[in-house]
C-alpha cells in the first residue's frame, strides 16, 4: 500500500535523481562531449533539411492529405525500439532504486518506481529538447498554425513516457526472472545476446527495403499507440482521423496506467523477494540483501 502523498514524494524523488544525474554527466568531461555531439549532430543535420525543404512545404503543402500508415507504423517501430533500450537500461542499471535499503524502507514501492519513471523520463525530454524545439518551430512556421506548438510537446512527452514506462516494465521483468529463475540465471548472458539478436533481426527487416524479405513500416499502422502522431495533425492543412488521434491517446493512457501498476507489482516482489542461487539446482533460494 502506498503511503499518503506518494505523488509528491515521487516527483521530488524523481526530480532529485535527474539532478544527480546531470551532475554526473557535467563532472564527466569525455561524457559530456560525447552527448552533445550525439544531440547537435541530427539537430544540424535536421536544421539543414528544413532550412531547404520547409519554404517548399510551406508554399505547396496539399491540403487534405491524410496521414500516411507508414508514419503511424513508423511511431510504433520507433516507440518499440526506445522500449528495448529503455528495458535494457532498466535491467542493467536500474533494476534497484538508488540507495536501495534507505529508499525501501521509507517510502512505498509505488514511489520508488514512479520517481525512477520520472527521473527517466526528464533525462529521455531533456537529450531530445533541442531536435524537439527545432521540429515544433519548423512545424509551426511550414503549415501556417500555432497548433504544432502546443501538439509536439504534448505527442512528444506522451510518446516518452509511455515508452519509459513500458521499459521500466520489461527491466523489472528480465530482471525479476533473472532473480527468481534459476536457468535463467544461469544463462542469462546467452539469453541476453538472442533476445538482441531476434530483435535486432526483426528491426533491420523495417529498416532495409532492399532485402529480399523486408517488411513495410505500414503493417504496423494496425497497433494503436502509433496512432497518436494523428494528434500532429491537428489544427493544420493536413487531414488526421479523430478515431485513430482519440484511439492512439487512449492507449497511451492505457500503456501508462496499466504498465505502471504492473511495473509497481513486479519491482516490489523484485526488490523483497528471495533471490535465487544460479549454481544451485535445488530449491533452496537466498535471500536478498
Amino acid at each position: 500500500m502506498a503511503e499518503p502523498n506518494w505523488l509528491r514524494h515521487a516527483l521530488r524523488a524523481g526530480a532529485f535523481e535527474y539532478r544527480r544525474s546531470v551532475r554526473a554527466v557535467r563532472e564527466d568531461t569525455g561524457r559530456l562531449v560525447l552527448l552533445a555531439l550525439s544531440v547537435l549532430f541530427p539537430t544540424l543535420m535536421l536544421g539543414g533539411m528544413a532550412a531547404l525543404f520547409t519554404p517548399i512545404i510551406r508554399e505547396s503543402a496539399p491540403a487534405g492529405t491524410a496521414v500516411p500508415p507508414a508514419l503511424r507504423g513508423g511511431a510504433t517501430l520507433f516507440w518499440l525500439f526506445g522500449v528495448f533500450l529503455l528495458g535494457q537500461r532498466a535491467s542493467s542499471a536500474h533494476s534497484e532504486p538508488v540507495a536501495a535499503p534507505f529508499v525501501l524502507t521509507t517510502v512505498s514501492p509505488r514511489t520508488a518506481v514512479l520517481g525512477g519513471v520520472i527521473a527517466e523520463s526528464m533525462g529521455v525530454l531533456t537529450y531530445v529538447l533541442p531536435t524537439a524545439a527545432l521540429v515544433t518551430v519548423v512545424g509551426a512556421y511550414a503549415f501556417g498554425s500555432p497548433a504544432p506548438l502546443l501538439t509536439v510537446p504534448l505527442v512528444g512527452c506522451l510518446f516518452v513516457a509511455s515508452a519509459v514506462v513500458a521499459g521500466r516494465l520489461a527491466g523489472y521483468t528480465t530482471a525479476w526472472l533473472v532473480a527468481r529463475v534459476p536457468f535463467v540465471a544461469r544463462h542469462r548472458t546467452g539469453l541476453s545476446a538472442l533476445v538482441a539478436v531476434v530483435f535486432f533481426g526483426l528491426y533491420m527487416l523495417f529498416q532495409l527495403p532492399s532485402i529480399p524479405y523486408s517488411l513495410d513500416p505500414a503493417l504496423l499502422s494496425a497497433v494503436p499507440l502509433g496512432w497518436i502522431v494523428e494528434v500532429l495533425a491537428v489544427g493544420t492543412p493536413i487531414r488526421f482521423s479523430p478515431v485513430h488521434a482519440a484511439g492512439g491517446l487512449l492507449t497511451v493512457g492505457a500503456v501508462l496506467a496499466g504498465g505502471g501498476w504492473a511495473a509497481e507489482r513486479i519491482a516490489g516482489s523484485l526488490w523483497f523477494g528471495d533471490e535465487v542461487d544460479p549454481t544451485d539446482d535445488g530449491d533452496t533460494a537466498t535471500t536478498r540483501e
